[in-house]
């Protein structure tokens, strides 16, 4: 083997090698398709188009957004929590208008959210406050009670951004 190609195929192997330990957990098949152009303003101006209900799109949206509030539904069942991830947008000088979306995570998650405020939160833990990147489906469409509609996603990964 020429001395050249030596340095292409290592390179070569090394991506697949990396890319098959960090789609090990994912859910997300090579055929499925990500969106990464995708904001929580233009999901939740989406879903104002929406009927109510269950919606039945199965590509993978990469959001980011400040975590508004975090709630643990109860129940005997297994973990599932809904966090509020909230973006902002300037309307002239005087008005801001809030975009949101409802993450749902469920057990894989929950060694690492708290409902609770934590004055010194591990690195990695989701907390009210902080920022956060999701890699999510969007699985319904729920009306707030003032009419608005919320898009809702479920998280496939969550990521704190500190």
């Amino acid at each position: 083997m020429r001395p050249v190609y030596r340095p292409v195929i290592i390179i070569t192997l090394l991506i697949l090698v990396l890319f098959a330990f960090s789609a090990g957990g994912s859910e997300a098949l090579p055929g499925d398709r990500v969106d990464f152009d995708m904001t929580v303003q233009r999901l939740y101006e989406r879903a104002q188009r929406m009927p109510v209900g269950p919606a039945g799109d199965d590509t993978i949206f990469i959001l980011d957004g400040h975590v508004a509030a975090i709630s643990i539904l109860p129940g005997d069942g297994p973990f599932r929590a809904e966090i509020e991830l909230v973006t902002g947008s300037w309307q002239g000088l005087r008005r801001v208008t809030l975009h949101r979306v409802i993450v749902v995570a469920d057990e894989g998650f929950e060694s690492r959210i708290s409902a609770r405020p934590l004055p010194q939160p591990d690195p990695g833990m989701v907390v009210s406050g902080i920022e956060i990147l999701v890699a999510g489906r969007i699985t319904e469409i729920r009306q707030d009670s003032g009419g608005r509609r919320v898009p809702v996603v479920q998280a496939d990964r969550i990521r704190t951004r500190r």
